[in-house]
């Protein structure tokens, strides 16, 4: 696959509606843990302020996906920017039910479970005290969260009629141990969730300008070569920011 390098990022799917919002909702939820006393519109209006749009300057699209990453990878240790930010990625937002939703972190009592589906998960909980057990371990983890945190929007990856969390298992945990506390009648609950659908492995994503930056000072021999095959948009971040000026 050959794409031209980008010399302006608001021309390129990093400005995408979809991806900016995607990445403002996730920055909201990471930010009021820090925070919890700001509400949710007023983090997220915030947030928003720093999002780059058509007539953005290159500094402030590498700012706001630098960010995003900076919480995402550094902090969190979620892979996310690859899958946000590829080109071969589409988003939507949509409610989706929690029979097709499954966790690939492992907390609590999903760790005691060998495969996880929906049907697997209420027979376990439904064993002695288990989800009495589940429902204290999860209000003690939950006490310090900010209010209304459990109803933002989770990431989930489609695969076929499954969608694979890779942010908010936690919240996938809840509902379904407060879906089952409640009686587990139908019709069963959903979840706001960004789904998003590829056609292969992420390609032509953000990488981290200090990431480049570190992997130019550990291996400058192999880095443009090495972001040539990864991402056009790395390689182009790399030549603008990182790539030093020739000696003359």
């Amino acid at each position: 696959m050959t794409t031209p390098l980008p010399t302006r990022y608001s021309q390129t799917h990093l400005v995408e509606k979809a991806r900016i919002e995607l990445a403002c909702d996730y920055l909201v939820h990471e930010f009021r843990k820090i925070f919890p006393d700001i509400t949710c519109e007023s983090a997220y209006s915030r947030i928003a302020c720093l999002a780059p749009d058509r007539n953005s300057e290159n500094v402030k699209v590498r700012d706001f996906w630098n960010l995003f990453c900076a919480m995402s990878i550094t902090w969190r240790i979620k892979d996310l920017c690859p899958v946000a930010t590829a080109q071969n990625f589409t988003w939507v937002r949509e409610q989706v039910s929690i029979v097709h939703l499954v966790p690939q972190t492992r907390l609590g009592w999903v760790k005691k479970i060998d495969r996880y589906d929906f049907s697997n998960a209420i027979a376990f909980l439904r064993q002695n005290d288990e989800l009495k057990k589940a429902l204290e371990e999860s209000e003690n983890a939950r006490r310090n969260n900010p209010k209304g945190d459990e109803k933002d929007p989770i990431i989930v990856i489609r695969e076929g009629p499954l969608c694979m969390v890779v942010d908010g298992n936690s919240r996938l945990k809840w509902q379904v141990e407060r879906w089952l506390a409640d009686g587990g009648q139908s019709p069963l609950p959903t979840l706001k969730a960004w789904v998003g659908q590829s056609n292969g492995n992420p390609w032509n994503y953000w990488i981290p300008t200090s990431s480049i930056i570190f992997l130019n000072s550990i291996a400058p021999q192999i880095t443009e070569e090495l972001l040539k095959r990864l991402s056009p948009m790395a390689l182009a971040e790399y030549r603008e920011r990182v790539k030093p000026e020739p000696q003359i």
